[in-house]
C-alpha cells in the first residue's frame, strides 16, 4: 500500500521544542475544525505518496550537516483511521535508525479517545514523545500558548503518562 502525506519542512522553528525539527505533514482530516490552519490538507484525495525511499530522505533531513533535529508529526490528522498505518510507518523506522529522536505529535483526538483505542493507537503512541492533543476550538483560541493554538488543547507527556497510567503534561522550559 501506497502511504500518502502532505508536505515536509526540513527545518521548522515553531513546530518544535529547544530547537528545531523536520515537520511532516499527514494529508488528509476527518474533523474540519473552523477556522482550522491547515484546510487545504482535509482532503483524503490530496497530498503525494511516499516514494518507496521516504524514511531515507527523512533521515537524511534530520541528521543534516550534523544538526539535532527533533520530529513533528502534525496534519490533516496523523492518527485517524485513514493516516495512522502511514504514521506508524514513518515513526517505526526512524525510530529504528535514530532511537534518541524527540518526536513530536499532534492530534485532534483526545488523550483518553486514543487510550480507549490503545489496539490501534499504541503502535503509534510507543515511539512519541510530546503529544497535543485535542480539536482546535476557535472560541478558546489563544496565540501565546506553545505549541497548541486553543487552550483546550494540551501539551502531554507521553512516556510519562504510559508509565503512570494517567495524563502528565509536559512542562515547556
Amino acid at each position: 500500500m501506497k502511504y500518502k502525506y502532505a508536505d515536509i519542512m526540513d527545518n521548522d522553528i515553531s513546530d518544535s521544542i529547544n530547537g528545531i525539527a523536520v515537520s511532516v505533514w499527514m494529508q488528509g482530516c476527518p474533523f474540519h475544525c473552523a477556522d482550522c490552519h491547515n484546510s487545504e490538507l482535509w482532503d483524503f484525495n490530496g497530498g503525494k505518496e511516499m516514494p518507496d525511499n521516504f524514511i531515507d530522505i527523512l533521515y537524511d533531513k534530520l541528521v543534516a550537516n550534523n544538526v539535532k533535529r527533533n520530529l513533528s508529526i502534525l496534519g490533516g490528522e496523523p492518527m485517524c483511521t485513514e493516516n495512522i498505518d502511514a504514521t506508524e510507518y514513518i515513526l517505526s523506522n526512524i525510530k529504528k535508525r535514530l532511537p534518541d529522536l524527540k518526536v513530536l505529535l499532534w492530534t485532534g483526538r483526545t488523550w483518553e479517545d486514543l487510550m480507549n483505542d490503545k489496539i490501534k493507537t499504541f503502535g503509534v503512541l510507543m515511539y512519541v514523545d510530546i503529544l497535543i492533543d485535542g480539536r482546535y476550538d476557535k472560541s478558546k483560541r489563544d496565540v501565546t500558548l506553545p505549541l497548541r493554538g486553543s487552550s483546550n488543547q494540551r501539551v502531554i507527556d507521553v512516556p510519562n503518562s504510559i508509565k503512570e497510567n494517567k495524563i502528565i503534561l509536559y512542562e515547556i522550559n
